[in-house]
This record gives C-alpha cells, sequence and structure tokens, in this order.
C-alpha cells in the first residue's frame, strides 16, 4: 500500500476500531454535558431545530447557559441520530470517529514532514496511544473537535510552504475559520494560528496571500457575526458564564497591584500545565478525563518531545519548526485565560506532542546504535503501558470514576420508568439532589420511547418541603446518602422499593413507592 491517502485511511481505520468498542461501558456513566449535548442534537435530527426551535442554529443556547453550545459537535451527533436510536453509544461514537480521522490526518502531516511513511506511522500511533486522547475522544460532547481542524490547518500550511498558490493560502485561512466552530477555546485559538499563518507568510513578503488567508477566515465567520448581531448579549454572558475579569469582592487593589497579581496567577497556571509529572505520570486530578494511573502522555514520550525539541531549535532557519514550536508552547493558553490546568481545555496540543516527538525518533533513528537501541525500547514500551492503561481504563477505573460521572444515574430513572410503565396517570417526585436529573429524565425517557412520560416528573426537595401521602403507584427517587428526605418520606408512609448501587457496590440511589 503505496499511497499516502490510503494509507491515512488505514490509520484511521485501525484507529477507530481502538476507540469505539465499549463506549457504552467505560466512562461509566453519561455526564450532563453529553446529555446536554444529545438533547440538542436529537432535537435537531427529528425537526431540524434546536431545542428553542430555530432553524440552522450557529450556537446552542439553553436554560444556564445562554451563551450555547458549540455547533460541531452536535451538528454531527444529530447526522449519529438520524440514523441509529439514542443511546449512550451513539452519542460518544462521533467522537470516537474524529478522534479515528485526525489520527489520519495527522499521518498525511507526518508523512510531508518526514518524506517516509514510517515515520508518519509511528506520529499517528503516537498520537492515537496517547491516554488523553483516547479518553477525550469517547466523550460525546466538544472537546475534541478543535484537534482535527489544527491538524488540518497544518497540513494547509505545509502544503502551501510546500508549494505556495493563492487557493492553499485561502484554504488555511477557511480551515481555520470552520475551527473556530469547534470548542470555545478554539475562539482563541483559531486566531492565534491565523496570526502565526500571516507571520510566517510576511516574512517570505507574501502579502498578497496573508491577505487571502485572512479574507477566507473572515468570510467563513460571517455566520458568527451574523449570530452576534442577532444575539448581542452572547460575548457580554460569555464574560460572566466563565468568570473571565471577574473584579475580586471587596476593597480594590491599586491597579498597577491587581495586574501584577492577574500576571502572576497565569504565569502560575502556564508553568503548571507543562508539569511533568501530571503530563507523564499522575494525569488530571478529575477522573472525568484521567484514570490517575497514568499521565496524560505516555512516559515514553518524555524524553523524545525532548529531543525533538532540540531538533527543531537547531532548525533555526525552519519556518515550520517555528510553527511548530509555536503550536506547543501556545496551546495552554485558553487554560491560562481559564486559570484551569485541565488539559481538556487545551488538547490541541497533542498533535504537536506527537509531530515533535517525530522529529526526536528521527534523531535517535539517525545517531549512534545505542541511539537507536534506546529509540526502539522507547516505542516498544508505548503500546505496552498503553494497554496496561486499557485494562485499567475498561476495568477498576469504572468503579473509580462512576462517582465522578454522577452515580448510577441511569439504572435509577430506568428501573422508574420501569415501575410506571402502563399507569395511565403516573406520579413520579425525583430529588432535586440529583445533579441535573432533570436533563437525565428527559433522556432516558426518549432513549426508551417512553416521551409520553418526559414531561410527568415533579423536581422536588423533600427536606425542605414536606412530601405528600403516596398515592397508588406514585414513585419518588433520592440519593442514597439524603438521610433527611428519607426520613421525611417514611415520615409521610413512603417505603423503599428499589435501592440502586453504583459500579463499586456502594448504595447511590432510592426509589420510593406506596406500600400497595
Amino acid at each position: 500500500m503505496k499511497s499516502p491517502l490510503a494509507q491515512a485511511g488505514l490509520a484511521a481505520v485501525l484507529t477507530a476500531i481502538l476507540y469505539i468498542p465499549g463506549l457504552a461501558v467505560s466512562p461509566p456513566h453519561l455526564l450532563h454535558d453529553e446529555i446536554r449535548t444529545a438533547l440538542q442534537a436529537k432535537s435537531l435530527a427529528d425537526t431540524g431545530r434546536d431545542l428553542n426551535g430555530r432553524m440552522f442554529a450557529v450556537y446552542f443556547p439553553e436554560a444556564g447557559y445562554s451563551v450555547g453550545r458549540d455547533p460541531v459537535c452536535i451538528y454531527a451527533t444529530a447526522a449519529v441520530l438520524a440514523v441509529l436510536p439514542l443511546s449512550e453509544t451513539a452519542i460518544r461514537l462521533p467522537s470516537a470517529i474524529v478522534g479515528g480521522l485526525t489520527v489520519g490526518l495527522l499521518f498525511l502531516v507526518g508523512w510531508r514532514i518526514f518524506g517516509r511513511g514510517s515515520t508518519a506511522w509511528l506520529v499517528a500511533a503516537m498520537l492515537a496511544l496517547t491516554p488523553t486522547y483516547f479518553i477525550h475522544s469517547r466523550l460525546g460532547f466538544s472537546v475534541i473537535y478543535p484537534v482535527p481542524f489544527t491538524v488540518l490547518w497544518l497540513l494547509a500550511l505545509h502544503a502551501y510552504l510546500s508549494s505556495p498558490r493563492p487557493v492553499r493560502a485561502a484554504i488555511v485561512g477557511a480551515t481555520l475559520g470552520l475551527g473556530v466552530y469547534s470548542y470555545l477555546a478554539a475562539m482563541l485559538m483559531m486566531p492565534l494560528y491565523l496570526a502565526i499563518t500571516a507571520v510566517v507568510l510576511a516574512v517570505r513578503r507574501e502579502w498578497r496571500n496573508v491577505g487571502l488567508a485572512v479574507g477566507a477566515f473572515a468570510v467563513v465567520l460571517i455566520p458568527v457575526a451574523l449570530w452576534q448581531f442577532a444575539q448581542p448579549n452572547r460575548y457580554p454572558d460569555l464574560l460572566t458564564a466563565y468568570r473571565l475579569f471577574e473584579r475580586p469582592t471587596g476593597p480594590s487593589p491599586p491597579i498597577l497591584d491587581a495586574m501584577a497579581a492577574f500576571a502572576r496567577e497565569r504565569i502560575d497556571v502556564y508553568w503548571d500545565t507543562f508539569n511533568p509529572s501530571r503530563l507523564f505520570f499522575s494525569g488530571e486530578s478529575s477522573l472525568q478525563i484521567s484514570t490517575r494511573e497514568v499521565g496524560s502522555f505516555l512516559i515514553a514520550m518524555a524524553p523524545l518531545l525532548a529531543l525533538g525539541v532540540v531538533s527543531l531549535l537547531r532548525e533555526r532557519r525552519s519556518a515550520w519548526g517555528g510553527v511548530l514550536l509555536a503550536g506547543f508552547l501556545t496551546a495552554p493558553l485558553p487554560a491560562v485565560i481559564m486559570a484551569d490546568v485541565e488539559i481538556r481545555r487545551w488538547l490541541v496540543v497533542t498533535p504537536f506532542a506527537a509531530l515533535i516527538a517525530g522529529y526526536g525518533v528521527e534523531r535517535l533513528l539517525q545517531g549512534s546504535r545505542p541511539a537507536r537501541v534506546c529509540c526502539f525500547v522507547l516505542l516498544a514500551l508505548m503500546p505496552l503501558q498503553f494497554a496496561a492503561f486499557a485494562r485499567d481504563y475498561f476495568g477498576p477505573y469504572r468503579e473509580r470514576a462512576s462517582f465522578w460521572f454522577g452515580g448510577n444515574i441511569r439504572a435509577a430513572l430506568e428501573t422508574t420508568i420501569d415501575d410506571v410503565e402502563g399507569m395511565a396517570s403516573p406520579t413520579v417526585y425525583i430529588n432535586t439532589d440529583i445533579p441535573w436529573v432533570d436533563v437525565y429524565w428527559r433522556f432516558y425517557t426518549i432513549a426508551r420511547e417512553r416521551r409520553r412520560l418526559t414531561g410527568t416528573a415533579r423536581f422536588v426537595r423533600f427536606e425542605s418541603e414536606p412530601p405528600p401521602r403516596p398515592e397508588a403507584g406514585a414513585i419518588a427517587v433520592i440519593p442514597a446518602q439524603n438521610d433527611a428526605a428519607a426520613s421525611a418520606l417514611e415520615r409521610a408512609g413512603w417505603i423503599a422499593r428499589h435501592r440502586i448501587a453504583d459500579l463499586d457496590g456502594k448504595p447511590s440511589i432510592v426509589i420510593y413507592g406506596s406500600s400497595s
């Protein structure tokens, strides 16, 4: 198979085969962001409109989040739900497919950079086996979606640098413009990549093509401009929702002191994003995006990355080397602005890391025999460590992470749906101490094709409002740890009918009913 496109397709398919199995198994439960994305996509697939009744929405506002969810993920999920029924697998499938396609695209970038398939395969494999990339490719919301646009930009830019043509400059700009629609952080990163592109072209004195790239970028963003005109409060709401530039409480410090404190905090965050302990050993603190048994990257990536950086720094006149280093070093900027080091905000670092590590591989393979042996050992360790990570991810991790994913809400709500099946006028009370339970209830009634039950639930707080006497066939759902609600229900004559355990065997949710 000599064709680079065919090999890239094979790399994408092999990655998808690795990423797709067990989407409903691990992660153990759906996050509320996945649920909300799925409900918007389901509405779009069924009616052509979002949950607010809008056609051709650019962003998807909802109660409690007026900024709106990112469109690329929702439209991709809607395309899948037009074919498949609503389920955990269906709403996570687009992310897994995108994860595989991006690996195929990175193969093409590696082929163009290194000029041979062997290193391109290694670069693609290093991305595919990156734990944080694998984890985020199995979550049904937007965080993975800027990565393919970043890789497409690299592919388009390298093609332009190899053979400068006006149409290729326009493609570079259009690719970045499309990337803005992928994720909130892309609103910062795609213009930054456009600026990097403009600098590279300006150094070559290709001013006309700078204008073409910027113009194509602007044309693609016309829908965003129109949306902003129609929704003028979106950007103020964005600043409020993410507490950007929020003033501290209490007396305001002098302006210079405030600026210095802001700068120190952001510098600390930037430094911490590249903390080797988290990147290569412990991973993120949240079990939603890390197993805590492995770093965001495999350990063997560390020396290869370091050698790759050294190789690129020695290529002082290489515009391409400057692009890769700039992309790698600026990747954490969304995390810096949010003062949140979690890598989910800067997943765009993963393809840059894989490509730079490819330079490290090349450096070792061109060195002495011990250097080549060292390279082979590092490459062999990668699938071995990934295999250990995968065993944990599909095994003990599910129990450790269950609480972080909200507990066994699915089992509780599906049991409730089964209990009221066939009742003419079911009465369902659900305690609001179960986070986001209203959207979970809507999701599972739709997924179980029981839409008539969607509007029947009453969301209450039994610990603050006394429950009624139980009617025949009435159901009440509360967290297992809510002793106040349990006592109130039992005093009113309710009895526990089901005790739903979490994956670790601990009580999660209790379902009460009448004695009859």
